[in-house]
């Protein structure tokens, strides 16, 4: 239910939350007054800030849920599933027994079917098998059942309408059971869609595909898009440009009006005008919204001045602004105190971030400092040892004997020591020129 919020910022506005209550849910105003739905907004939006939270909404539903009874709507959902998955399960398994004793349909069999669905699905302006599948996957999983399969093939509202009379159960089971040759149950938009192209080769050509219409019908789209756009720009030609005074005067009208209406940032505003994603809007769009969700009357508002602000806004009389350029003229209307302050907010931002900069070095100097007073301590007790190693070599070499000194020499080897094995061998070749000097 949450997911009425249209860009996918975890957050709603009043206006989001009024198109839930009254589509989603179908509270009619006789059912929940407006001036209600207003107060209920003021008690969610407790800090003022515009737009509500999923955590704020979901600990208001939470209330309307332990007063329904026990058990969590999570755990309500879960069981349902359940229930639903096993029930499907059931299903299946019924129908995947009765067609283990079916006959598959023969190839001809299966190419004379093809052909009759094929002429049916032209004559009931179904020009596409892919439009028929779709109508069959309910669930989008991309997989049909048999009684879906059916159900299309019988019904009048979507489906061909063939009669038991002209195509019976035996014969559309044995269909089924040629279709669904690996026995699992379901086919898919593949298998359907080689068993209807059968049917439409034989027919004497081949119709659009699926990705040939949505291509069509996008560039449709697009051409009318385009032939709207120039009218309106046609229409804008006699139109005079509002003056620099008159845009700021425009954009602090349009700005008092957004914050009434519950609009904190105008790039909300134009997301609701934005429709269709494309990043750009049309007048037609900019109108709309005025009129529609900041409800501006022409008194307040005329048509004359609307159409100056958009020959200003669109000055590449492109047809259409983008983002940056409807931004750039609602930042126009934002009250200087409010500039202010939120200059103030990301300069106070600004300096909390360099005081934690500057700390988080003044921590690696004293880590350095404190790493290289290590560094020096194991240094001075590393030559001090190397010291006293000379100093009982030149002892050992003026009083004892070679015995006696290979010994020392190989105890002060087998110590705990700082001084690294090179070192110790250079100390025993020492050693050993004494000993041949004597």
């Amino acid at each position: 239910m949450f997911t009425s919020c249209r860009d996918k910022s975890g957050r709603v506005t009043y206006v989001e939350l009024r198109g839930m209550v009254r589509s989603q849910l179908g509270l009619r105003p006789a059912q929940l007054p407006e001036s209600k739905l207003r107060s209920l907004w003021r008690a969610l939006d407790d800090d003022g800030s515009g737009f509500i939270t999923a955590k704020e909404f979901g600990s208001f539903m939470r209330v309307g849920t332990a007063a329904s009874g026990p058990g969590g709507w999570r755990e309500r959902l879960t069981a349902h599933n359940r229930s639903e998955a096993e029930e499907l399960t059931r299903k299946l398994n019924e129908e995947r027994n009765a067609m283990a004793r079916v006959q598959p349909a023969s190839k001809d069999e299966v190419g004379e079917l093809s052909c009759k669905m094929h002429s049916c699905m032209l004559e009931k302006k179904q020009k596409n098998w892919f439009r028929l599948f779709k109508l069959m996957d309910q669930d989008g999983s991309g997989r049909v059942t048999y009684l879906e399969f059916l159900e299309m093939v019988r019904s009048d509202v979507a489906g061909l309408a063939l009669r038991p009379a002209q195509l019976p159960d035996s014969q559309l089971q044995s269909l089924w059971r040629a279709l669904d040759d690996d026995g699992s149950g379901f086919i898919t938009a593949k298998e359907f869609g080689t068993f209807m192209r059968r049917g439409e080769a034989a027919a004497g050509g081949k119709g659009a595909t699926w990705l040939e219409l949505r291509t069509a019908k996008h560039r449709a789209g697009a051409e009318a898009m385009l032939a709207e756009r120039n009218k309106q720009r046609d229409a804008m030609a006699d139109v005079p440009a509002a003056s620099d005074t008159e845009m700021r005067a425009l954009a602090e009208q349009l700005h008092a009006s957004m914050v009434d209406r519950n609009h904190n940032h105008w790039f909300r505003l134009f997301k609701l005008m934005d429709v269709d994603n494309s990043g750009i809007v049309m007048f037609v769009e900019l109108q709309d919204i005025v009129r529609g969700e900041l409800e501006m009357s022409t008194k307040q508002l005329s048509e004359a001045s609307l159409k100056s602000l958009w020959v200003s806004l669109d000055s590449d009389r492109s047809g259409h602004i983008t983002a940056k350029e409807f931004g750039q003229f609602m930042k126009r209307g934002v009250p200087e105190a409010v500039k202010t302050s939120r200059g103030a907010v990301l300069e106070k931002k600004r300096l909390i971030a360099v005081r934690n900069r500057v700390g988080l070095e003044q921590e690696k100097v004293e880590r350095m400092e404190s790493e290289l007073r290590a560094a020096a301590r194991k240094v001075k007790a590393h030559e001090a040892e190397k010291a006293l190693l000379q100093a009982e070599l030149q002892k050992l070499t003026g009083k004892a004997s070679s015995a006696s000194l290979l010994a020392s020499l190989e105890q002060s080897h087998g110590r705990q020591t700082l001084l690294p094995h090179s070192e110790l061998q250079q100390l025993r070749a020492e050693l050993g020129e004494a000993l041949d000097g004597r």
